[in-house]
């Protein structure tokens, strides 16, 4: 059966891919959609202690300990605490390298 008219590119796929094959480019395409969003999200510029924990991937603790020793610098924005991200890129550049036979925790 030829079609009437020229047929688009959905059609296309509907005709010729079995239906799990079209659920699984749906999803597909939800994920690139969703990946698009989160690229055009701007950075922020300051975030609070449990974000700057998530960042480096410690401990807010250890946030605190750092912060107290004056390694990791932070700003008052009212009454809350921040730090900016610039800073903490800075701060983990900064670190030094373990040695490679050292037994430290991951």
């Amino acid at each position: 059966m030829i079609p009437s008219q020229p047929l688009d590119r959905d059609a296309i796929v509907e005709l010729l891919a079995p239906k799990c094959v079209l659920e699984k480019l749906h999803g597909i395409e939800y994920a690139v959609a969703k990946l698009h969003e989160v690229l055009r999200r701007p950075e922020p510029l300051v975030v609070n202690r449990a974000e700057a924990a998530k960042r480096i991937g410690v401990s807010p603790t250890m946030i605190d300990r750092w912060r107290r020793e004056g390694r990791l610098p932070s700003v008052l924005i009212g009454s809350e605490r921040r730090f900016r991200t610039a800073d903490i890129d800075t701060f983990v550049a900064g670190l030094d390298e373990a040695p490679a036979d050292d037994e430290g925790t991951d």
